[in-house]
């Protein structure tokens, strides 16, 4: 007996085996799709279509001579169309090379848009045939939303109804029923008939998994009309076979009551309306299953009708009749399974009518088919029973063997333990004679020093007792000074946290940031700073030298001549902006104290990123710029410092070597220019205060590299969880250690 797999977008599989079936000849049959496939290709190379020993071959020459970039990305989606089955991490790795291709020149025409829409598609039923249902829905759903991006509906509809798929197989029946029906709605719209047998049919299996009889039999139904339309006659018989097996394991689940005359009728009637469809299409091993699904239905009917029943004799006549057509054709193909099942069915109909004669030969052919079926399994099984029984006989006389060998070794240990007690006891008695000697003459002369300390410590107590008087009284005092000092701090910090910008600002530039500030003082040296007007997105990083007070005088100088300049005057250009600022700096640094400007200055990170151009230029004085992004190669970096983890990479560029304040050498700063085109990055920077933090207990700095490995590695994940890691990792390794610098990191994706 059969029940109907899910359909996908592509490569649908008709139908797979009940679970009542033995699970050899259930792995056996599944191999048949590979099958099929193997016999595809032979076809296609006899005909010509293949000028190769494997369809591969002649995909790969036809790469390698691929004259523009629209015919390496098909033919990229063939190759890994020909060995998704057998290589899938192979095929996966060519359906990503044409998805680049795509991404690259998806606003040029519909053409590499589509193909964008594909390849993610086509990765993700990839990732679903491995069963990564993870990595599988992270691509449909990014399939979804290009399709929705460009108004792709027939995409729309396959990407929701695989996304339906994952939701059922996790059990998530709702979800997968509400996918499924956003996909049968668009093919309405689109009048796609075979997507609304597709549709139809998965929500036929999702209900019928949920227990929901009317509403599984309605959609198999509408799934078999639609087939019926498009003249597809082996899916309608499929569905059909699937109706009459879902009703006889509801009589199965339920046991018999009053609606079971009921399921078996239809039952019968869905595995008739199969069984004709089965043979004009020359399906004889589906024909040969339904006569055999027909037979057993008419002999539990025979067996549960009155005995007055009108019907009973012609069922048990009919059974016998459809049961010996299916034997003869399952003997003519070598079917073991159904010649089973047509075997059991004469058994019990010939039991009933009273000839135990042919009702016992039809036992033996079971048991003759059952056991060609599962010698090899029982020879498998008694080799292991035997291997079992050896290992454990053996064990036993190795455990024999032991426990006689411990007594031996406990009497031994017995007698030497003895000996050393023995010994023991002597030499302590000794021992404890000379002890007890010495310890009189000890405690005499301790009595008399005991007695001279005691006056001292008299005299010692009445000190200190003075000592303690005083210590409270400038307690007291040092309690009202940092009593006043911190409110005044506390004010400082209200007024600061006035002046700098909030974290909404960074929204004008993207939805998705975090920033993660751990002042170790009440007020802080480090700031962000963003704004945006026109085509520009400009945001920083900045540590502002010291930390408490002077740094937070620092950064509202720097947060004001940064208004100043860019709100102000619309520089747009970071070299440009940090040079103002660094001459704002020595100017205002210099005016009553000559030596400062040696001492106080900025280290900075600042990005413009113009939305029309796609360009992000950069600046840096000290601190370097961060960038993740899975498709490293599209980004035009001179010389990038790039490490990898999975399909995320990060590179850095650095900042110059000078201060945005006095220093020996003052030149202008270097502008980098970073070309996205349609690639969307997540750019990181930091001050040094989270790499410099030493870990509790030790002299240990947590280290540049390891804040790197540690973005790297959480990229993927969304920037709420990343700001919890960062905080969760800086807590730790602190500890209760001091806390030694403000700590500032900043995440956005562009």
């Amino acid at each position: 007996m059969f029940n109907f797999f899910k359909l996908a977008d592509i490569n649908p599989l008709p139908f797979a085996f009940k679970k009542y079936i033995p699970k050899k000849i259930f792995n056996r049959l599944k191999s048949l799709r590979n099958f099929f496939k193997y016999i595809l290709i032979c076809l296609f190379l006899s005909a010509g279509f293949v000028q190769a020993t494997n369809p591969a071959d002649s995909l790969l020459l036809k790469l390698k001579t691929a004259n523009n970039d629209s015919v390496k990305a098909q033919t990229l989606i063939d190759l890994g169309d020909a060995i998704e089955s057998s290589e899938p991490n192979r095929a996966i790795n060519y359906y990503k090379q044409a998805l680049s291709i795509a991404e690259e020149h998806a606003q040029e025409n519909e053409f590499y848009q589509e193909l964008l829409i594909t390849c993610t598609r086509y990765i993700g039923i990839v990732y679903h045939n491995q069963n990564a249902n993870d990595k599988a829905m992270e691509y449909f759903m990014r399939s979804l939303r290009l399709c929705e991006k460009h108004q792709h509906k027939e995409g729309m509809a396959a990407s929701m109804n695989n996304i339906g798929m994952v939701h059922s197989e996790a059990r998530n029946y709702e979800s997968s029923i509400e996918y499924y029906q956003k996909s049968l709605n668009i093919a309405k719209e689109l009048n796609d008939t075979f997507g609304m047998a597709r549709s139809y049919n998965n929500m036929g299996v999702t209900y019928a998994n949920m227990g929901n009889i009317q509403l599984a039999i309605e959609n198999y139904q509408k799934a078999a009309d639609a087939f019926e339309i498009l003249d597809l006659q082996y899916y309608r018989a499929a569905i059909y076979n699937n109706i009459g097996t879902y009703y006889l394991s509801l009589i199965h689940e339920m046991g018999r009551n009053d609606s079971t005359l009921i399921y078996y009728q239809e039952a019968l009637s869905f595995f008739q309306k199969a069984a004709p469809i089965f043979q004009e299409t020359n399906e004889q091993f589906d024909f040969a299953t339904s006569l055999a699904n027909i037979a057993q239905t008419q002999v539990q009917l025979y067996e549960f009708l009155p005995k007055n029943h009108p019907k009973r004799s012609s069922y048990l006549n009919q059974s016998i009749a459809n049961a010996k057509k299916s034997l003869k054709i399952s003997k003519r193909i070598n079917s073991f399974e159904t010649i089973y099942y047509s075997a059991h069915a004469l058994k019990e109909a010939y039991k009933f009518m009273g000839n135990n004669n042919l009702a016992l030969e039809y036992a033996e052919l079971i048991i003759q088919n059952n056991d060609s079926l599962l010698t090899q399994e029982k020879e498998h099984t008694i080799a292991e029973i035997e291997a079992i029984y050896q290992t454990e006989k053996k064990e036993q006389e190795i455990e024999q063997q032991r426990l006689e060998a411990g007594k031996q070794r406990l009497r031994f240990n017995a007698l030497v333990a003895g000996v050393l007690l023995l010994g023991l006891l002597t030499f302590s008695l000794y021992r404890g004679y000379i002890n007890k000697k010495k310890a009189h003459g000890i405690i005499t002369e301790q009595n008399s020093i005991l007695e001279q300390a005691n006056a001292e410590i008299l005299a010692q107590r009445d000190e200190l007792e003075a000592q303690r008087d005083m210590v409270m009284s400038q307690n007291h005092e040092l309690e009202e000074v940092y009593t006043n000092m911190t409110h005044s701090l506390q004010y400082a910090q209200s007024i600061q946290a006035a002046i700098l910008p909030s974290e909404k600002i960074l929204q004008q530039v993207s939805p998705d940031f975090f920033v993660m500030m751990r002042p170790c003082e009440l007020v802080s040296g480090d700031f962000f700073w963003a704004t945006a007007f026109d085509d520009y997105q400009i945001f920083c990083v900045t540590d502002c030298t010291g930390h408490g007070v002077p740094g937070a005088f620092m950064s509202i100088l720097g947060v004001t001549a940064l208004n100043d300049i860019v709100t102000r005057h619309r520089i747009t250009n970071p070299s440009e902006i940090m040079g103002h600022l660094r001459h704002n700096v020595i100017e205002a640094m210099s005016q009553n104290d000559p030596e400062q400007i040696h001492k106080d200055g900025m280290d900075m990170s600042l990005c413009v990123f113009n939305s029309r151009t796609r360009e992000l230029h950069f600046a840096g004085a000290g601190l370097p710029l961060w960038i993740v992004t899975d498709t490293p190669e599209v980004i035009n970096l001179s010389s990038p410092k790039s490490i990898k983890t999975g399909d995320f990479s990060l590179l850095e560029v650095k900042g110059d070597i000078m201060p945005i304040g006095k220093s020996p050498i003052i030149r202008p700063f270097t502008n980098h220019v970073i070309k996205l085109g349609s690639n969307h990055i997540r750019i990181y920077m930091a001050t040094d205060g989270f790499a410099d933090q030493f870990e509790e207990g030790t002299q240990k700095k947590y280290g540049i590299s390891n804040l790197k490995n540690l973005i790297l590695k959480n990229a993927h994940k969304e920037f709420t969880e990343q700001k919890n890691i960062l905080e969760q990792t800086f807590d730790n390794w602190k500890g209760k250690g001091v806390h030694i610098d403000d700590v500032t990191v900043l995440g956005i994706r562009i």
